[in-house]
């Protein structure tokens, strides 16, 4: 959801903070003030200045609401959508392209565009939110000078898009609020990095600021909070590593398992992903693929399972994924492959995969499936789950179609996977 999240900049950490104020003005003073001790802080010179400018609500709503009705943006929400749904992580009923409209437009107090180059304000923003958000946006207009941020944004693939963002927005918010507070307060701003897990329960609190945001699913809750929060915890690990060189102009990490653990972006050999090839299906029509990622994983397994201490170690030791969505003559179906580090790895996904599916689906326990495989009827869907080897990786398949549907929807030795 990388690509979704990051068509505008969404202050969730401000706004959970900022709860009033007396609109905002002019903000030449604040620019002025903010370059010098940013440039200080990230280590770069902005290569040209910075362009600032006011947009009423109405205009951010109808820049969010075209750049939502982008045909390829509008493939990709339905496709999330369809494996969302499947996944039980989002009700059958939720309209994913209304909820991200409704999401930024309640979030959004300024944004950087990279394609006009400017920073844009909402007008009648509450002052100091408005004055901490300029800050963060400018850290993006200096990173937009040195990479392309729009390009990093528009990959046609889930989760290094995702990883991306939480660089750039973990940079912004350690940066920016690093050059607020200045150095005679280092010592408060890194208290503030070590309080990630307050401040997301703050912003999941914040009812009367983000009513959408506190009332949408969990699930993408923690998707919107990932590149803020994650994103920082990143950047922090990576001052303690690579002290004095910004994260954006190195080696960007290609994974959110690469955010999410030191050795795997840190260590000695970086722990690249691996990419999957799935073969056309045996039936039905594909409409969308892409991958999840570390992250997503943990996130739809602890939507289910509601035990950290089980969905962490799940998902950890991820190697690579790739799903299609089949629609099928009965409605849309899932096939879904995961490779892991080592058949420890796979085996604890699959142990917390048919926990999960017991919790989903109660009095439906698995039955035997051909090869080894596991298989789930309820009154509407048949699932199974198969692990074993597929191109020297320990593999898991999990298939989810509707009830009547074939669940052999692809030939296993036909899956390719490189790194």
């Amino acid at each position: 959801m990388g690509r979704l999240a990051a068509v505008a900049t969404c202050t969730l950490l401000v706004a959970a903070a900022c709860q009033n104020g007396d609109g905002a003005a002019r903000y030449a003073k604040t620019v002025a003030e903010a370059v010098p001790r940013i440039e200080q802080s990230v280590g770069l010179k902005f290569k040209t200045p910075p362009k600032l400018e006011e947009r009423s609500k109405e205009e951010v709503y109808n820049f969010l609401r075209r750049e939502l009705a982008d045909s390829a943006v509008q493939k990709e929400l339905a496709g999330r959508q369809a494996a969302y749904r499947i996944l039980g992580v989002i009700s059958d009923s939720l309209e994913l392209r209304k909820l991200m409209l409704d999401l930024l437009t309640e979030q959004v107090v300024g944004y950087y565009d990279p394609r006009t180059k400017v920073l844009y304000v909402v007008k009648g923003a509450a002052r100091e939110a408005a004055g901490i958000v300029v800050w963060h946006e400018l850290v993006h207009a200096l990173q937009d000078q040195y990479v392309n941020i729009d390009s990093l944004l528009h990959q046609r693939d889930n989760d290094r898009v995702t990883a991306a963002s939480a660089l750039l927005e973990g940079e912004a918010t350690i940066e920016s609020l690093q050059a607020l507070a200045g150095p005679e307060n280092a010592r408060a701003a890194e208290a503030m990095f070590s309080s990630w897990d307050r401040m997301r329960e703050s912003i999941r609190q914040s009812k009367q600021v983000m009513p959408v945001f506190s009332s949408a699913p969990p699930f993408i809750q923690e998707m919107m909070l990932f590149p803020y929060v994650s994103g920082a915890e990143f950047v922090r690990r990576y001052k303690d590593h690579r002290a004095g060189k910004p994260p954006f102009v190195d080696v960007l990490p290609g994974s959110t398992e690469q955010i999410l653990s030191s050795e795997a972006y840190f260590g000695a050999k970086r722990d690249d992903p691996i990419a999957i090839t799935l073969p056309a299906p045996k039936s039905g029509t594909v409409t969308f693929q892409d991958g999840l990622g570390e992250f997503e994983i943990r996130d739809f397994l602890f939507q289910h399972v509601q035990a950290q201490d089980e969905a962490v170690p799940a998902a950890a030791g991820w190697g690579g994924d790739r799903y299609m969505i089949v629609h099928t003559p009965r409605g849309d179906g899932m096939v879904w492959v995961s490779m892991w580090d080592s058949a420890i790895d796979a085996v604890e996904f699959t142990s917390a995969m048919r926990h999960a599916i017991g919790i989903r689906f109660p009095g439906n326990g698995g039955a035997g499936a051909q090869e080894g495989g596991t298989r789930w009827d309820t009154y509407a869907r048949s699932i199974t789950l198969w692990g074993g080897d597929l191109a020297g990786h320990p593999t898991v398949i999990y298939v989810d179609v509707p009830k009547g549907s074939p669940t052999d929807l692809i030939d296993r030795a036909k899956v390719k996977a490189s790194r």
